[in-house]
């Protein structure tokens, strides 16, 4: 995992019509801790080339997260994500469908 690999991760809640509140909730993190994961994931000072956007220059994040700390809230929110999604196109019903 990396903070672009979880970025990515919650682009994609967010592309499925997942808003922050959301995916807070689903993190167990208020809103001000998913602030801070998308301003340390976009940083370039803090994590140089390996930042979303790559650069080395801007103001350094006020209140960086460490990636061990960020990987728990956002795989939590992917699992409930994903299931979600699952449940609403009946999935079990599209598998079945496929072996039969």
């Amino acid at each position: 995992m990396s903070y672009i690999t979880l970025y990515a991760l919650y682009d994609w809640m967010k592309k499925g019509k997942w808003d922050n509140t959301r995916i807070c909730k689903e993190e167990n993190w208020s809103a001000s801790q998913l602030n801070d994961f998308t301003n340390t994931a976009n940083n370039p000072v803090f994590l140089g080339p390996y930042c979303r956007h790559g650069g080395s220059t801007g103001p350094s994040p006020k209140r960086p997260v460490l990636l061990k700390d960020t990987i728990p809230g956002i795989m939590s929110a992917i699992r409930a994500y994903i299931k979600e999604r699952g449940e609403n196109i009946d999935i079990q019903s599209e598998l079945y469908t496929l072996i039969v």
